[in-house]
């Protein structure tokens, strides 16, 4: 005997002895688990008293007390009922005009509409998916060490919508486990796939990605198995179970179907970022659907429009073509250029400067004499072997920041306005370059191997012949070697905006005799853009296709299973002792040997859904029927709601389980019929005020011969 019990006595032990030498048989053995037998439907007890009950539920109640000689406790006071069945049904108290409302209406069904009025309420979703998503380990960050967060909210929502729809339960159980199966999912039924896309998460580096993913699966198993079958199948994925007549084949069998989901492999080995990741998808509301589709119902009508205006537009194109070649016509500067701290500028054959010495912060002068009017002023950075990572400027990543631009024409300072350029680096702005703060301005990286360009506009135009002086400056103190490399300073005589910061594909076209399909391309959109007859158009174009992106943006996503097509056969291999590295031999997907077999031939998650909440199934109605029990009354008629197998605990009521659980599947698995047929049953409306002797008697109240004290 373990320690601390008595000893058996001499009889016990005889009996022991005679058991052995006869065989050792157990007549039981061969008898199945009370929980593993289909339910039987039985017809309502007789009660003596023949008034009290007001449902099924009461018949099984009241013969059980009458078995024991007790007797119900009188109904609840009414401000009690109100504010029970308020709390149970939406998880709020009822107000104080529902609840003088209740109280002052005498109709005989004066309950029976608060019910229906709970039942009907948004908040009834949300109380009854608290439980749901517990069940679902829902948590909106993916756990162990880094605990990121997850986008998983719109699974929340599917489920509070699920149970205010009233969605019955074998619907709600085939698109959680399976909605991605079914013949042409749905968005919502993809996002019920959410269900098993809760499982923990570990992005933690160094973690073995196809270990990661085992205990996800390990995970995937136990928690199906816990939520639908009361089972806790998670101690067979070591051994055969040491109580239940789950064996480590069977487990390994349903550890098959959940391993055919799809995933994608990314991340960087060298850091430990190589990870497994299942599928995302955009999940937009109604009114997110109906706005994009509007979006692009416009931007197809203005396309339309330009195509329209290009048939009619004449010579305008030819003509601006001709002046645009003009404007492309940049002056290279003939002057004299130097820089501080002993940074020298060598002319380069090019026409381009390339700065050596040391890699220190610098100023660099440029001074020439205007070669005619000078409207814009380029600074055009260019690649250079001989720099690092042959890229443009003298920073050791390649890279440069221009902190500080300024000019001055016959000695007189001259503004600088309205810098564009082909590319800025993030977290930096060109409004930087006027400011005294040396960390801010034009920078390029990643892009540090291109040629770039930035393009200043004097405030008011240089005069011809008029001598100017540029400074380009980098002052910072964070990247003092962040100095420009290469690059070329020219001017531009041409007055429009427009045409002095061409694209570089536009300006290529304009440079060759015989531009290609695509240069032609970017030629004509960007005429149009600057053209008075198209650009309105374009600008509406612009503004709309900038809207849709922001609608795009703003879209959720939403966290879904997805299933390894063209699988013909799904198979696992056993783990020995559970552990991942170690396998032997390989089980074919199917359910455990105990509950018998699918019609299906593959197995896969929508056959095992649907084996779930079929009628042969012994457990799944029993569950749920038992969860909601023990929602209303604290406990369910079997205590032990996780474990229905040989160590849980026997039903109190077995009759009435069984006629719950036929009741659900017979009312086409209606949650909230089940829920109504509690709350408005005698048994529900107790008192739950509790006498000396009904605490001796039943301390935890499991007969139920008073109402539950605690929501």
């Amino acid at each position: 005997m373990p320690m601390g019990f008595a000893p058996l006595t001499s009889a016990q032990l005889e009996t022991l002895r005679t058991w052995i030498k006869t065989g050792g048989e157990v007549d039981s053995a061969n008898v199945t688990h009370w929980a593993y037998v289909k339910p039987v439907r039985l017809p309502l007890p007789v009660t003596k008293n023949k008034t009290w009950a007001r449902n099924g539920i009461d018949n099984f109640i009241l013969a059980r007390l009458e078995k024991g000689g007790l007797k119900p406790s009188p109904q609840a006071s009414r401000e009690t009922l109100i504010r029970r069945v308020t709390l149970d049904l939406i998880g709020l108290p009822p107000t104080l005009a529902e609840i003088d409302a209740f109280l002052v209406d005498k109709s005989p069904n004066a309950y029976e509409k608060v019910v229906e009025r709970l039942l009907a309420s948004k908040h009834y979703g949300e109380r009854q998916a608290m439980g749901w998503l517990d069940l679902a380990r829902y948590a909106d960050t993916d756990g162990y060490e880094k605990d990121p967060g997850r986008v998983v909210w719109k699974y929340r929502d599917w489920v509070i919508n699920a149970f205010n729809a009233n969605m019955p339960h074998d619907e709600f159980t085939i698109e959680q486990l399976a909605g991605d199966l079914l013949a042409k999912p749905t968005m919502n039924q993809m996002i019920a796939t959410g269900f098993h896309r809760n499982t923990m998460f570990n992005t933690e580096g160094g973690v073995d990605p196809a270990e990661a993913r085992y205990e996800m699966i390990n995970d995937r198993v136990s928690t199906t198995s816990t939520v639908w079958l009361g089972q806790t199948m998670q101690c067979a994925r070591c051994h055969d179970h040491k109580y239940d007549p789950i064996s480590q084949k069977d487990y390994f069998r349903m550890y098959a179907i959940f391993a055919n989901t799809e995933y994608t492999a990314s991340g960087d080995k060298a850091f430990g970022g190589y990870k497994f990741y299942e599928k995302d998808m955009p999940a937009p509301s109604i009114q997110q659907i109906a706005k994009e589709k509007e979006l692009q119902a416009l931007v197809a009508s203005l396309n339309r429009t330009l195509s329209a205006k290009s048939q009619t537009d004449g010579k305008g194109k030819d003509e601006w073509i001709e002046r645009a070649k003009a404007g492309n016509r940049w002056s290279a500067f003939k002057g004299t250029a130097e820089a501080t701290n002993g940074i020298s500028l060598k002319p380069q054959s090019d026409g381009s400067l390339l700065a050596s010495g040391p890699n220190t912060n610098s100023v660099y002068r440029i001074k020439f004499p205007a070669s005619g009017k000078v409207h814009a002023l380029k600074i055009q950075m260019v690649p250079d072997d001989s720099l690092p990572q042959k890229g443009v400027g003298r920073g050791s990543s390649g890279n440069f920041l221009l902190s500080r631009i300024s000019l001055k024409v016959n000695g007189e300072s001259v503004a600088l306005v309205k810098p564009v350029a082909d590319f800025v680096q993030e977290g930096y702005s060109l409004e930087g370059l006027f400011d005294t703060n040396g960390e801010t301005g034009w920078a390029v990286y990643p892009q540090v191997a291109k040629r770039h360009w930035l393009v200043v506009r004097p405030q008011t135009p240089v005069p011809d012949s008029a001598t100017v002086e540029l400074e380009l400056g980098n002052e910072s103190t964070k990247y003092p070697d962040h100095s420009l490399g290469r690059f070329t300073i020219t001017t531009s005589a041409e007055s429009d905006e427009s045409l002095q910061a061409l694209p570089d594909s536009v300006s290529n076209a304009l440079l060759k005799a015989a531009p290609s399909e695509a240069e032609q391309k970017a030629l004509n959109e960007f005429y149009q853009l600057n053209s008075p007859t198209f650009k309105p158009t374009w600008d509406k174009i612009k503004a709309t296709t900038a809207e849709l992106d922001a609608l795009k943006k703003s879209i959720p996503m939403a966290m879904v299973m997805t299933e390894k097509r063209g699988t013909a056969v799904l198979e696992a291999p056993i783990h020995v002792r559970g552990e991942f590295l170690q396998t032997s031999g390989k089980v074919i997907a199917g359910i455990p040997a105990t509950f018998g077999k699918t019609d299906a031939k593959r197995v896969d998650r929508l056959a095992l859904a649907k084996w779930l909440v079929s009628k042969d199934n012994p457990l799944t109605a029993r569950v749920q029927m038992n969860r909601m029990w023990e929602q209303y009354f604290g406990t369910g008629i079997v205590e032990t709601s996780e474990n229905w197998g040989k160590p849980g605990t026997p039903p109190t009521h077995p009759e009435l389980l069984d006629w719950l659980a036929t009741e659900f599947m017979a009312k086409g698995w209606d949650m909230k019929a089940m829920h109504r047929m509690i709350v408005t049953s005698a048994t529900y409306r107790q008192s739950s005020v509790a006498t000396k002797a009904l605490n001796d008697r039943d301390p935890q109240n499991r007969l139920l011969a008073r109402g539950p004290r605690f929501r």
